[in-house]
């Protein structure tokens, strides 16, 4: 009987003793690095895509950082759980396995840091992108609030043009379309989708109704063209538009108008060459 004891101790010394949450703690050990890379792709994931993808998307910064969170979730939640089960799990059996609590432990130190920068950035443009949706049009973006911007740029482009000498009735461009303004979609300062205009006459890239280049080889104006830049000046006087010489310009006698509903890029200047742009319109 005694030598039953003995070799039964003598196997309980030899024999490893089972250590609760071993398996457990291996796998999580082998998968929380995995989540952090994880996370961390659909983190920059993401940023790619907004930052190649164009502008004009709805709630831009928003959306990001919601997908960042995604990524601080699976980055730093997993590991968290994971030590909190495993502080438990000691509390309740001091044999419990702490691979679990080191391996955890050793990601956080990697995900906090770099989710915090990550989301340190991104809420402040966040919250600025949910204020600004949050205010109106301004005053200038909603200058043509009966909708009319289309009719009344193409007005004012064709009224100037006929001051200078152009007839943007029988002007085309090469490929048979008339002088018109084009609309461009664009963003608002408050983020909201707008829409800009554009009117463009230069004779030297327009054709008469028979497909005849409106100037001839080597000329750079036309046979009708009036110079008529005060007349030019007064007429948008009359729409309350202002005017100025464009001393940047390499071109003499080019005025830029100005008005808080034009963009820069809006001049009239002999030939005739007439450009006006507005600013992104409220629909």
């Amino acid at each position: 009987m005694s030598d039953v004891r003995q070799h039964a101790d003598s196997r309980s010394e030899t024999e490893p003793a089972f250590t609760p949450g071993r398996a457990g703690g291996v796998i999580a050990a082998i998968f929380m690095p995995v989540g952090l890379l994880v996370g961390w792709i659909i983190q920059f994931s993401a940023l790619l895509a907004r930052d190649f993808s164009g502008a004009g998307g709805d709630s831009d910064d928003v959306v990001l950082l919601i997908w960042f969170l995604v990524g601080a979730a699976i980055g730093v939640g997993i590991p968290i759980v994971v030590l909190i089960v495993t502080v438990r799990g000691l509390r309740r059996d001091p044999r419990f396995s702490r691979i679990a609590l080191v391996a955890s432990i050793i990601v956080l130190v990697f995900a906090v840091p770099s989710n915090l920068i990550l989301l340190g950035f991104q809420i402040p443009q966040a919250i600025e992108e949910l204020v600004s949706k949050a205010q109106p049009p301004t005053a200038a973006e909603t200058h043509f609030s009966n909708g009319s911007a289309r009719t009344e740029l193409t007005e004012l482009g064709d009224r100037t043009v006929e001051i200078l000498g152009g007839d943007p009735d029988n002007s085309f461009s090469p490929n048979g379309l008339p002088v018109r303004a084009l609309a461009e979609e664009c963003t608002l300062e408050n983020s909201q989708p707008g829409t800009s205009w554009s009117y463009s006459f230069s004779a030297s890239l327009l054709v008469d109704g028979n497909g005849t280049p409106l100037l001839a080889e080597g000329e750079d104006r036309l046979p009708t063209a009036t110079d008529d830049l005060d007349g030019v000046r007064a007429y948008w006087e009359s729409k309350g538009i202002a005017s100025e010489a464009d001393s940047a310009s390499e071109v003499s006698n080019q005025f830029v108008a100005q008005a808080d509903w034009l963009d820069t890029y809006s001049y009239a200047r002999p030939g005739p060459d007439v450009i006006l742009t507005t600013i992104c319109l409220a629909d």
